[in-house]
């Protein structure tokens, strides 16, 4: 009897252990931690959903990206749709007016596009791979693709959440980060950024004004892993959410308390609501370890 105990204690232990973390107490970044944040005040231009960024071998022209009024993103090498992509046909054209049941979520768009062709790569930054594409990202006038990548915008009154990634400076702007090895010539997705990496996230906040009900505002730790194609898979655990409520909510995390991801995981902070926003300010901070070898 008393081997038995002793057996199950040892595996409440290694049970206990082997759970994803969620939080823990507040404490001051240790030495050679690198900080992570990510904040957005405006409803239009702040907020990144993904890093766009052409890898074609073509020296012929140049690679631009557009996003129409009604949603719908072009992809053009030397003025001309490449016709190697898109959808619902390969046109230069990603119908987000409209969208295919095949790419009505931001995620079936990364995949798409990493998948159809060989000239672009895709990567989600503050998305989720639910999120809908129809007509929700900003537009944007056709815009000269630099070699760091392009963001696409999330267009928030339109989607009716705000989304922010808690990330390292830059990694938002700059498709390097996401890619193998390091600089900014790489053209293959890394299969997770974060894996030798645990991130902390110390402090989130939001406030946000809407014309109705404001919905839940939510810490989520996510870990997006793309296949040697590009194709993306995304977990998601929520980790705080406290009940949303009327018109116009400020809160912010409890203060002392440190929300922990799992290895290969970073945090997304995100705002939702029922009906139009109009301000929405959404913040976080913390730092990352890096806890193994790139």
């Amino acid at each position: 009897m008393r081997k038995l105990s002793t057996l199950l204690t040892a595996l409440a232990v290694v049970a206990l252990f082997a759970a994803a973390p969620v939080a823990a107490q507040n404490s001051y970044p240790p030495v050679g931690s690198d900080p992570v944040s990510g904040t957005s005040t405006s409803i239009t231009t702040q907020e990144a959903a993904l890093v766009l960024k052409y890898v074609g071998t073509t020296t012929a022209g140049i690679p631009t990206v557009q996003v129409s009024a009604g949603g719908d993103l072009q992809l053009e090498i030397a003025g001309v749709a490449d016709a190697t992509t898109g959808s619902p046909t390969l046109n230069g054209v990603f119908d987000l007016s409209t969208p295919a049941a095949a790419v009505d979520t931001v995620g079936e768009l990364v995949n798409l596009i990493n998948t159809t062709g060989s000239n672009w790569r895709a990567v989600l930054t503050s998305g989720l791979t639910g999120d809908a594409t129809d007509n929700t990202f900003f537009t944007r006038s056709e815009i000269e693709v630099p070699t760091a990548g392009v963001r696409l915008f999330r267009d928030v009154d339109v989607s009716l959440f705000s989304s922010v990634a808690i990330l390292p400076p830059l990694a938002d702007q700059e498709f390097a980060f996401w890619s193998t090895g390091t600089g900014q010539v790489n053209t293959r997705v890394n299969k997770n950024a974060f894996a030798n990496y645990q991130c902390f996230l110390q402090y989130a906040s939001e406030k946000i004004t809407s014309s109705g009900t404001v919905g839940a505002f939510t810490v989520n730790a996510v870990k997006n892993e793309y296949s040697a194609t590009g194709v993306l898979t995304q977990t998601r655990r929520i980790l705080w959410t406290p009940t949303g409520a009327a018109t116009t909510v400020a809160s912010n995390t409890p203060v002392g308390l440190t929300f922990v991801s799992a290895p290969g995981e970073f945090f997304v902070v995100r705002q939702a609501t029922g009906t139009a926003l109009t301000v929405t300010e959404v913040f976080g901070v913390g730092y990352m370890v890096k806890i193994g070898s790139r």
